[in-house]
């Protein structure tokens, strides 16, 4: 067979002259089809030039190929390629232009070309398997005496077959010419590629090779990295390593480093969006809304929300947003970006409750002086009550003048101590005398003024808190007198028995409620915290709102100010104990300690507002604080650092990734030694620009969160919104 061996000197060849090449190397096609040298299929003109002993078929620059006339002739440069001398070592900047051009035309070949080049990748395996005795990997595992491989290699198998018959790819893979089929056709046209005569314009050549790299979106500087990172790798591995056998995989894997290395560097990596994306599966647009007008109403406030944090809150915790913020927080990068926010958090709570405990109240310069005008306020209240119950039974009371207990029952009565001294106190005293005159003792008029006093005489005997000196038996002593008084005349006179069931009535129905619930107690003491705490209950029964909010009523009806001071003292003391700072310093959960410490079941958030609602536009200060609340809560929501060992671990591989180029970048790093540091730096450097991207999503304004909302109205999913809006943001 004839050996095609290329020429010394393909420079010293001109075929732009259209000079034949010499007789010796023009055979023709018979003479070289009759001497073995051509494929059986060969034809004139054949574009793949089925030449035997040509490496694919194909003619390169110095070999022969079949020209339409059926002349075998020499492959010569020419164009670009002729005219002048090699270069010399001083005369880099050409030689850089130059090869830089053919290295350019090169990556243009290979970009037309990767259609073909799978397709002629794909048929290589297929030859190598047909070598092997027309057995691939998997006809070896369809034979295997493992059912289920077999299984598994059948159905593989006959789905490609099926694939085949519909998939209209085939036959684009199948006829499409790869990037050596048209660098040899355009090498035709024009001419042999230039060849490099100095290390600077190895360089140039290779960087033009990856040219159609900067096709890709990105900015100008991108772009250009694109091209000049992954090249100069590249050839820099071939340098190292030029002669020995793996010289080709050591510029692959330069290439494939440097590609990865720009991709780091430009920040096209998915970690970011596909962590936030899933931690967001859960979330509906309506949530997303919400989470985005809590922001907006935390900022009004005063408080820097972040987004997981407003997240969990509006769905009660049900999202990811939480362990990937303390996951983000958790890295230096990140910590350090969180650490400036958090930081400012004290202040901005306090600042923040303060200017709605102002809405409800100004501070008192005089505090001590609330339990005793809250005393006042509720004995005020109670009489009010009585008064009322009194005045329901006026007209029976009324008829009692004039109606006479006979002698010999009234002379009974008359001989108890306690009757005897409460009457001697009503005569004896001219004012309270005054109800009676001088009607007969037996008056049941005059006998009810003294059943009031066996009452009075009766309540301030007894033993109480409040009167540890009380002696109970004197006042059993007064309460027997009085229900004596109260059963005798019950029987004599139906004008009393109606007077005293409206009393009871009333008292049932109104006052002892009054008595029983905050009202009474305040009523019993001037201790303000106590006070404040009977009125806004740690613990409330269920319905306690209602008492509250009766009580606040009242009370403001005899003293407008008495509620709203204890209301502001009460929330005072509460957030003052809650955020008080802790040794670490000031204590950045210290609001949501104080949301769930004064509000933190229903009951008791229903009481604090009902109470609230009792005053003086009380909607709008009760709306306030409700919105405080909410806030403060989401800032509970942020996760402490320190648990979920597990996760973490899990999630800080995932914040490391780099995406498919990053991945890839990683793993021939971490391959040779050379390589290795390089490697361990792109991890640490990916961990850190993830973390610091999601820490700027994670704490940007509420229009980011407001723009997922938007975005979600027009997807099917929240990650379509999300994905979205990270590209109308970042595209900004």
């Amino acid at each position: 067979m004839p050996q095609f061996i290329p020429i010394d000197d393909p420079f010293a060849v001109n075929a732009q002259t259209g000079q034949p090449l010499p007789q010796a190397q023009q055979q023709t096609y018979e003479q070289l089809q009759a001497a073995g040298g051509l494929e059986p299929n060969a034809q004139p003109g054949s574009s793949r030039f089925p030449l035997a002993g040509v490496e694919g078929n194909q003619a390169q620059p110095g070999q022969f190929y079949v020209d339409q006339q059926g002349l075998v002739k020499q492959q010569a440069p020419i164009a670009y390629g002729m005219g002048f001398d090699p270069m010399q070592k001083n005369d880099w900047p050409e030689d850089m232009a130059r090869a830089g051009g053919a290295g350019i035309m090169q990556g243009g070949d290979m970009a037309l070309g990767a259609v073909g080049d799978v397709g002629q990748m794909r048929n290589d395996a297929q030859r190598f398997a047909n070598d092997k005795g027309g057995q691939g990997p998997l006809e070896m595992l369809r034979g295997s005496n493992n059912p289920l491989l077999a299984n598994i290699a059948d159905s593989v198998i006959g789905a490609q077959e099926a694939a085949s018959l519909v998939n209209p790819l085939e036959a684009i893979f199948r006829n499409a010419p790869n990037s050596q089929e048209l660098g040899q056709e355009r090498q035709r046209a024009l001419g042999a590629d230039y060849q490099p005569q100095t290390t600077a314009g190895e360089y140039a050549r290779t960087i033009g090779q990856f040219a159609p790299a900067a096709a890709l979106p990105g900015g100008l500087a991108s772009r250009v990295g694109r091209a000049v990172v992954p090249g100069a790798m590249s050839e820099s591995a071939g340098q190292l390593t030029e002669g020995q056998p793996y010289e080709g995989a050591a510029r692959m894997a330069g290439g494939l480093l440097g590609g990865g290395m720009t991709e780091l560097a430009a920040g096209i990596r998915p970690p970011p969006q596909t962590m936030i994306r899933d931690a967001l599966a859960q979330v509906s647009p309506e949530q997303m809304q919400a989470a985005g007008q809590l922001m907006n109403t935390a900022r009004q406030q005063g408080v820097q929300l972040t987004l997981a944090e407003a997240v969990q809150q509006v769905t009660d915790g049900a999202s990811g947003m939480g362990r990937l913020q303390r996951v983000v927080e958790g890295t230096r990068a990140g910590g350090e970006r969180f650490a400036p926010m958090m930081a400012q958090r004290p202040g901005q709570v306090s600042q923040a409750a303060n200017n709605v405990f102002d809405q409800i109240a100004p501070p008192r310069s005089d505090p001590s002086m609330i339990g005793q005008e809250a005393q006042m306020a509720a004995q005020g209240g109670l009489d009010r009550v009585r008064q009322q119950i009194n005045a329901q039974a006026g007209p029976s009371y009324d008829n009692l003048a004039g109606q006479i207990i006979p002698e010999a029952e009234y002379a009974q009565l008359a001989s108890n101590p306690a009757y005897q001294q409460s009457l001697a106190n009503l005569r004896g005293n001219p004012i309270l005398n005054e109800a009676v005159g001088t009607r007969p003792d037996a008056d049941l008029s005059v006998v009810n003024e003294v059943v009031k006093r066996l009452d009075r005489n009766a309540e301030a005997s007894r033993v109480t808190p409040q009167n540890p000196t009380g002696d109970n038996q004197l006042a059993a002593a007064y309460g027997g007198a009085r229900s004596q008084a109260d059963a005798l005349a019950s029987g004599l006179s139906g004008d009393w028995r109606q007077a005293r069931d409206t009393v009871a009535s009333g008292r049932q129905m109104f006052l002892d409620p009054l008595e029983a619930g905050p009202v009474g107690s305040m009523a019993r003491t001037q201790d303000v915290r106590a006070q404040a705490g009977r009125l806004y209950p740690a613990n409330p029964l269920e319905g306690a709102s209602g008492e509250t909010r009766q009580a606040a009523q009242i009370l403001g009806e005899i003293n407008p100010q008495v509620v709203p001071d204890l209301t502001r003292q009460h929330l005072a003391g509460v957030f003052n104990e809650a955020t008080q700072n802790l040794q670490a310093g000031p204590n950045q959960w210290g609001g949501a300690k104080f949301a769930s410490t004064v509000a933190g079941n229903p009951e008791q958030r229903a009481a604090l507002l009902a109470g609230i609602e009792a005053l003086p536009k009380g909607g709008d200060k009760a709306k306030q604080l409700s919105d405080l609340l909410q806030v403060l809560e989401a800032t509970g929501k942020r996760e402490a650092q320190g648990s979920k060992t597990a996760y973490n671990a899990e999630d800080l591989r995932t914040l490391g990734s780099a995406g498919a180029a990053g991945e890839a970048t990683k793993a021939i790093a971490s391959g040779p030694a050379t390589f290795r540091k390089i490697g361990e730096e792109l991890e640490r450097f990916q961990l850190g620009r993830n973390a610091n991207r999601i820490s700027d999503i994670l704490m940007s304004d509420p229009e980011l969160a407001m723009a997922f909302a938007a975005k979600a109205r027009q997807h099917n999913t929240v990650t379509g919104a999300l994905a979205a809006a990270l590209q109308g943001r970042e595209g900004n």
